[in-house]
């Protein structure tokens, strides 16, 4: 019996040691394959290919350099390391996946500045700190990235990728909205011009970077985009093959491009997916305006403003958010209960600019409250660097305001004959919706521009023009 009893408890300790050794395998297992693809809190870009010459010539990319590519998705860098792992790589690979890895880690700096509009800001330079940067499952780092150095021979704010041995181009302008108030129509006739060229984007016109694709939101096709692909949608090509001659006999590459995001203007999202803010926090420390000046310092910025009451309207039917005027009433009455609650407590900027808050606004409001937005841009960029206008000065007379656009970007003016056949192209797009549905009721016409006077009141102030008070 004692003998039997004796035999049990060594079957039993031999199993519990058995279970136990194979659970501290698999463990040992996962730590060893989760180090491949953990990010380094707090590794500095400078040593993100190792110095030691043992280490450089690795059959496979270190870990350390692994987190990289988490933020900047590189097509190569995946292949090569597949290739790479199978123990298919002779030296001429090695080499030349080290110089790609060499090429990302000189593409990050360890501080960078953002030069602020010093009217509205006593201190105009904002730094960042890039020695402690956040993990991967945050968007691209644009503050962190190396800016890139412009040639001058061309308009267009061009460089040359030495990595891909070819011409890389941003926009020269961009129209940054707002939504419903015209753009499509104006960036078509602005892309008439012959030196000014649409991009690779939806219409030749959005690319949805800025404020929706680089964040990964789920809604748009094609996933995240970085910054490197961003680039690829302007047409280098053919700013590189149009070219004319200046006085001194050099060569002048005077074509540009732009983009056009109605959105850009106020939606403010995805704010807490930038590295540079809290994700905890309640409002942003850094926007959509704080990354473009970054990457682009002299962007020309094109701001079109329609009657914050009738964008909306618009803008309701064209997003899909209710068919017909009485819903339009409740969904009204029922954002401004919402909004209003959330200033109890918090600012009107964070209340608009909170992804969760805006879920619960029944209309697209924020889109209307063009002073938060206006003042958001003007923290960054100087009052001349944007030009604003009215879509019903627009409509009343395109050709002027095509004349004023094109002196704006420092392009040839149009002959008269030209101007009046870009003027005179029927218009681009139309909220069909609103035709069958009708007017706006007028008592929810009246609600709104009692709850909008105080924003276009500030917006008149803002710009310093009385016709903004017309909307009234």
């Amino acid at each position: 019996m004692q003998k039997t009893r004796t035999t049990d408890q060594t079957i039993l300790l031999t199993a519990i040691f058995v279970v136990s050794c194979v659970g501290v395998g698999i463990w040992f297992i996962q730590l060893f394959h989760l180090s491949y693809h953990v990010p380094i809190i707090g590794l500095s870009p400078s040593i993100a290919i190792s110095d030691n010459p043992r280490l450089r010539y690795r059959t496979r990319p270190s870990w350390k350099v692994q987190w990289r590519h988490l933020l900047d998705k590189l097509p190569e860098v995946t292949s090569e390391k597949s290739t790479m792992s199978k123990g298919r790589i002779n030296k001429r690979d090695t080499n030349k996946f080290r110089k790609k890895f060499s090429d990302r880690r000189n593409d990050w700096i360890n501080f960078s500045d953002i030069i602020l509009n010093e009217n509205t800001n006593k201190s105009n330079t904002m730094q960042i700190d890039c020695t402690h940067r956040k993990l991967a499952t945050f968007s691209e780092d644009i503050l962190c990235k190396k800016r890139k150095t412009f040639l001058k021979q061309f308009k267009n704010p061009c460089w040359y990728e030495e990595s891909e041995r070819k011409l890389s181009c941003l926009p020269y302008f961009h129209l940054f909205g707002v939504c419903k108030s015209g753009t499509t129509d104006l960036f078509h006739r602005i892309t008439q011009h012959p030196h000014i060229l649409k991009n690779k984007g939806i219409m030749g016109k959005e690319t949805w970077f800025w404020s929706w694709r680089r964040y990964g939101n789920g809604n748009m096709p094609g996933g995240t985009m970085y910054l490197s692909q961003f680039a690829k949608l302007f047409d280098s090509d053919a700013i590189s093959r149009n070219k004319t001659t200046r006085p001194d006999g050099s060569s002048y590459h005077h074509l540009i491009t732009g983009h056009g995001e109605p959105m850009d203007l106020w939606d403010q999202s995805f704010w807490k997916l930038i590295p540079q803010n809290d994700p905890e926090g309640i409002e942003p420390n850094v926007t959509t305006p704080y990354l473009i000046k970054y990457v682009n310092p002299s962007i020309k910025l094109i701001l079109i403003l329609r009657n914050p009451v009738e964008r909306l309207y618009s803008h309701y039917l064209h997003g899909n958010y209710g068919n017909s005027t009485d819903n339009f009433h409740r969904d009204v009455l029922q954002t401004i209960k919402v909004l209003r609650a959330c200033q109890e407590n918090r600012t009107l900027r964070s209340c608009l600019y909170d992804k969760d808050n805006k879920n619960d606004f029944k209309v697209p409001i924020s889109a209307s409250l063009y002073h938060v937005h206006l003042h958001e841009w003007l923290k960054v960029f100087p009052r001349k660097q944007l030009l604003i206008f009215r879509t019903e000065d627009y409509s009343v007379n395109i050709s002027d305001t095509l004349k004023t656009v094109f002196s704006f970007l420092n392009v040839a003016p149009l002959s008269p004959s030209e101007l009046v056949r870009v003027a005179d192209i029927p218009q681009q797009y139309h909220t069909v919706m609103r035709d069958t549905t009708g007017p706006m009721r007028s008592d929810t016409r009246t609600i709104l521009t009692d709850f909008l006077r105080g924003s276009i009141y500030k917006v008149a102030s803002i710009l310093q023009d009385r016709r903004y008070l017309k909307w009234l």
